[in-house]
């Protein structure tokens, strides 16, 4: 795996990919408050589970399938990897299957939506949570991250714990 991708490129592909999940998340928060405001006359009391699941399907769901389209099309490479002419590719040098990616972007993007449900629950609860609810959000909102931080620090071939679990690795990419 010599032609791993250098932590620079990876974590510029990182910063235009969430500058771009950012600016979606700006989007749809405009929208929802205009429709909020002029449709609803408010925002409606429809419950926790009402909420959790429109802010899933309509926030972190559409990422979710930004990352797997991107990184299965032919190029294997999200909009911020093929700027830093960068690609994913199975760790025996095939291209990685869809299972791969979509494992690879579950665990990478469960911290981001464990941060989601620890609002959501901190909020319906007050932000009067137990100490197990505590260590649950240190740990997989922290945790996870920074454990792939190091990874991406002291390996080698700069896998990360995504990478690890899917069987992947980020690559060098051979398309302009």
């Amino acid at each position: 795996m010599g032609n791993s991708a250098s932590i620079a490129k990876r974590l510029a592909a990182l910063v235009i990919d969430y500058f771009l999940v950012v600016v979606y998340a700006c989007i749809l928060f405009g929208l929802a408050a205009l429709f909020y405001q002029f449709i609803l006359d408010g925002i409606p009391d429809t419950g926790r589970l009402t909420r959790e699941l429109t802010a899933f399907l309509t926030l972190a769901f559409p990422v979710f399938l930004y990352f797997v389209i991107m990184e299965s099309a032919a190029e294997h490479a999200t909009y911020g990897k093929r700027k830093m002419k960068i690609c994913i590719a199975s760790t025996d040098g095939d291209s990685p299957t869809l299972f791969q990616v979509m494992l690879r972007n579950v665990i990478k993007l469960l911290p981001w939506q464990a941060a989601h449900t620890f609002i959501f629950t901190g909020m319906h609860q007050e932000w009067t949570l137990s100490g197990l609810t505590w260590m649950m959000v240190v740990v997989f909102c922290y945790g996870l991250p920074i454990l792939s931080i190091l990874f991406l620090c002291f390996r080698k071939d700069h896998r990360v714990v995504h990478d690890l679990f899917a069987k992947t690795v980020v690559m060098k990419s051979d398309h302009s």
